[in-house]
């Protein structure tokens, strides 16, 4: 299922721990994915998030806690304080970030 995300929030795991930041990024370009798979250890849910942003901001290669909302006030978590995610940087004509995070379904 792919959403279309209508705000991010990170937190640096590297810079400031407890504090959210709305990361800017270009308006109806960022979604995110869920989708389940799989493998020897069980079920996992793959979360797939992915946007354009206008500037390279440094926060982009820290350790992260990522927090996507959607338009009905839903939310996902990506990452957490024991599994950080990073960003991929892909830079063109215009940056694109994006990462996938895996978790057991229980």
């Amino acid at each position: 299922m792919i959403k279309i995300v209508e705000s991010i929030l990170v937190r640096s795991l590297d810079l400031h721990p407890d504090t959210w930041v709305a990361l800017d990024f270009v308006p109806a370009t960022a979604t995110l994915e869920t989708s389940g798979t799989w493998d020897e250890n069980g079920r996992s849910e793959v979360l797939t998030l992915s946007a354009t942003v206008p500037r390279k901001d440094v926060v982009l290669e820290d350790n992260l806690c990522v927090r996507a909302y959607w338009s009905n006030g839903g939310y996902r978590d990506i990452g957490t304080e024991d599994f950080p995610v990073r960003f991929e940087i892909e830079e063109t004509d215009v940056i694109r970030i994006s990462v996938e995070w895996r978790r057991p379904v229980l």
